[in-house]
């Protein structure tokens, strides 16, 4: 765009006898001003039309129009941008429309002084519902026939920009560009630039955005609100907000925003709807709305809130685009300490979402939320998202909290590739999705429901439902449910672990003297995998239930190194259910599965449904209970049982000791953690209150593969080892185990190296000669080797058992056997 210099209106000939009238250095409003009047009419609209349209710094422009006058028109046919670094106003209650298809700027000064709404543009014409136009580029006298407000704003290609520069927010002397109360602020371009601007209409509507090529923006007029409809097909433009600009309709709850764009740009920036303090809003509310085809960037500390400070209810936050990115700022619907009525919802629908924190130290926290504070009265209206990756990092968060009387709202989290979440900052702010219920809060948390393909929780990172509050003993935590149609991954490896603080985990807890119930955590995928510390949990420290855990996989369910699935309490409510459904359940590496209760709660039961249980290294699966009763163990395997077995009566003995020692405290490990096996126990300190367990396996036939055994005592006269020759086809080794039960992995002999105790071999007594050979006429390339009884085995290169006829456990030269010439085999060589 091409500036002009100096205030320079000047009005063209396109109206003929109608011509616009200027009259200069006339003093409204205490400014010195140009006065605008002339025009032409036709009916209830004004129209100019001007060469140049330009309003110096200190300076004021003000149109005069006919009190009958409801609309005014305004063109700039020539080939400059309009600079209004003053005053732009009406004298009247007339709406302004302003169109320079060369640019506008509105200068670090600038300000309106209308009672109308406000439309600026860099269109080439305005349209009408019969066809005709006022055109800029196309100059002609308006329609002769009387014209209400036009219905479209038509563009040509590469449409120009409008700009606005810094005005100072909430200052009278210089307010940025503010309309009247209940009235519309409207920035149509090519690209709408605010650097440093404010814009305000207090319960009005401010729209802002462009087109890039050519199309037409319709224009709607509703009640004293105007709104845009974008075309669909046509490349739009982008908007930008930087350097503290400012986008607000805060007044009754009922201002509104609309944004439309190809790429919205936030940074350092505040887009605010909602009800002032002190204000009561019994009608409609207005939504800020955000419609950006390829991106929305919100960085730098900005905030995108509808607030509740009054009394009523307040409108939604909606952000539709295909890329959403939030990088240490906020995008809030929130109930203040002043507010008496609900907050709106958080709605997101993209392709993509991306949230990343910020230092700590900036105090500017990296979320997306619903909250109402404290001593606000109200309930939160939640949070949507709707995308294909959700990704959540450096301590950003999703939340919804109460703190004041009302319940928190619910998060429902639709990401249908992938779901991750990534803490790296600090604990203090560590990055989750979380629905709470903080200590001044009197209400419920709300849900937490996660629809994903895959879902990757690590670092740290967690997914919550917690109650913090002592206020009303009927606060009752959030259900977490979780549907992976793939696999979830939660890996506490590189977080950090303060005392009381879990690593990675899906997490349900009442804390510390708070009041009330926990919520439930219900996961279904196709395989759960925890590590390094990563936890699925549900705990109650103050006065109320635990919630249960129950999880459904179509395949393995994992732990390993320190992963934890636990119910625990150390409340006076009864304790959490774990109920477990998989192909196979592994424990490695001292994981365990507990229900564990640290005072006189009840302890929680243990249901477990798998193909095969393995227990490792140090691994357990406990039901304990401390001054209560112990819950139940109930697994049925479709398999088996593998190096987990029931611990004997001293061990458990063992472990009441132990857990007399133990602290109540809820953060302490299972005192099954202390014996260096892997353990299945259900035990209370009070041994009449002791747990019961039950091992079934319904899918396996008791009395199969069983080797039925001789009751007559053996003769060992009559066995193989005195007369080796009478066996001389294949055979086999069967290991049954104890009890019928199959051997552990973990019951293993010493060495891989096997001795056999068999008798020492003695003469054959029968006829050398009648020796059974395997071929009766042996070619003249076989030679005979001697059949002599094994001592033991050993595993040979491949991995495969090779009888031996020396003790393999000797580390000495073996014994030469004896050799048996009573009897041999030939073999071809």
């Amino acid at each position: 765009m091409t500036p002009a210099r100096g205030q320079q209106i000047i009005p063209d000939n396109t109206l003929g006898a109608e011509i616009s009238v200027v009259t200069p250095n006339v003093v409204i409003n205490g400014t010195p001003s140009d006065r605008i009047s002339g025009g032409a009419t036709r009916g209830e609209t004004l129209f100019h039309s001007f060469q140049q349209f330009n309003i110096d710094a200190g300076k004021g422009a003000y149109f005069a129009p006919a009190n009958n006058i409801a609309n005014i028109l305004t063109r700039v046919t020539g080939t400059s941008s309009s600079n209004i670094l003053g005053v732009l106003g009406v004298l009247g209650n007339a709406n302004l429309f302003f169109i320079n298809p060369n640019g506008i700027i509105f200068g670090e000064n600038a300000r309106l002084a209308l009672n109308g709404s406000f439309l600026a543009s860099t269109a080439s014409s305005f349209k009408f519902p019969d066809g005709n136009e006022f055109s800029a580029t196309n100059p002609q006298a308006p329609p002769l026939l009387a014209v209400s407000i036009p219905n479209g704003l038509q563009f040509r290609n590469n449409p120009t920009s409008i700009r606005v520069d810094s005005g100072v927010f909430n200052n009278a002397q210089n307010p940025g560009l503010n309309v009247s109360p209940g009235k519309s602020l409207a920035l149509v371009g090519g690209e709408v630039l605010l650097n440093g601007g404010v814009l305000r209409a207090p319960n009005g509507r401010v729209e802002l955005g462009g087109l890039a090529t050519a199309g037409e923006v319709k224009l709607e007029a509703n009640g004293n609100n105007l709104r845009l409809t974008f075309p669909e097909g046509v490349e739009r433009s982008n908007v930008s907000l930087s350097n503290v600009s400012s986008v607000n309709v805060n007044n009754r709850g009922e201002g509104s925003i609309g944004i439309n764009a190809k790429n919205l740009a936030v940074s350092g920036s505040l887009i605010e709807s909602g009800i002032q303090t002190g204000i009561v809003n019994n009608t409609r509310t207005g939504n800020v709305e955000i419609d950006a085809k390829e991106s929305v960037n919100v960085s730098s500390g900005s905030v995108i809130r509808n607030n509740n400070g009054g009394t009523g209810n307040t409108g939604d936050v909606i952000i539709k685009t295909d890329k959403l990115s939030v990088s240490g700022s906020q995008i809030l619907a929130t109930i203040l300490a002043t507010g008496n009525g609900s907050a709106g919802k958080v709605e997101i629908l993209a392709k993509e979402v991306s949230l990343t924190g910020t230092q700590q130290l900036t105090g500017i926290f990296n979320n997306i939320a619903g909250n109402n504070n404290s001593r606000g009265r109200g309930s939160v209206g939640g949070i949507t998202i709707d995308t294909n990756s959700l990704a959540i990092a450096n301590g950003a968060q999703i939340s919804s909290v109460t703190a004041g009387i009302g319940n928190a709202g619910n998060v429902t989290i639709i990401a249908r590739e992938r779901f991750t979440l990534d803490n790296s900052a600090t604990p203090f702010n560590r990055s989750g999705v979380f629905s709470n219920v903080e200590r001044t809060g009197n209400g419920n948390a709300g849900n937490i429901s996660v629809t994903t393909n895959n879902l990757d929780i690590k670092n740290g990172a967690q997914i919550a439902s917690g109650i913090f509050s002592n206020q009303n003993a009927g606060n009752s935590g959030g259900t977490i449910t979780i549907n992976a149609t793939d696999n979830i991954s939660i890996d506490g490896e590189g977080s950090t672990q303060l005392e009381g603080v879990l690593k990675s985990a899906v997490v349900s807890a009442v804390q510390n003297n708070a009041q009330g119930s926990g919520g439930d955590v219900n996961i279904t995928a196709r395989s759960l995998s925890l590590t390094n510390g990563g936890s699925l949990s549900v705990t109650n420290r103050g006065q109320g239930s635990a919630g249960n855990i129950t999880v459904t996989t179509s395949e393995d369910i994992k732990l390993d190194k320190e992963a934890s699935i636990r119910a625990l309490t150390a409340g006076e409510g009864g304790e959490g259910n774990i109920t477990l459904n998989s192909r196979n359940l592994i424990l490695n590496r001292n994981s365990y599965i507990t229900t564990d209760a640290r005072s006189s709660a009840t302890g929680g039961s243990i249901t477990i449904n798998t193909g095969n249980l393995v227990g490792l290294r140090n691994s357990d699966i406990t039901a304990n209970a401390r001054q209560g009763s112990a819950g139940k163990i109930d697994i049925t395997t479709r398999g088996s049982v593998f190096g987990i077995a029931r611990l004997s009566q001293q061990q458990i003995d063992q472990l009441r000791q132990d857990a007399e020692k133990a602290p109540l405290d809820i953060n302490s490990p299972p005192v099954t953690n202390k014996l260096p096996t892997s353990d299945i126990a259900a035990f209370s300190q009070a041994p009449t209150l002791d747990g019961a367990i039950q091992i079934n396996n319904p899918e396996v036939d008791p009395s199969e593969e069983l080797a039925e055994f001789p009751e007559t005592v053996v003769d060992p006269t009559q066995q193989i080892a005195q007369n080796p020759c009478q066996q001389s086809v294949a055979s086999r080794f069967v290991v049954t185990g104890r009890g019928g039960l199959p051997p552990s992995p973990n019951q293993v002999l010493g060495s891989e190296n096997v001795r056999v105790d068999l008798l020492e071999p003695v003469a054959s007594t029968g006829n050398s000669n009648s020796a059974t050979k395997i071929q009766s006429s042996p070619s003249p390339s076989s030679t005979a080797k001697q059949i002599i009884p094994a001592q033991g085995w050993v595993f040979n290169e491949r991995g495969k058992i090779v009888l031996v006829a020396h003790n393999p456990d000797q580390i000495v030269s073996q014994r030469s056997p004896k050799a048996l010439s009573s009897c041999s085999v030939e073999t071809a060589q």
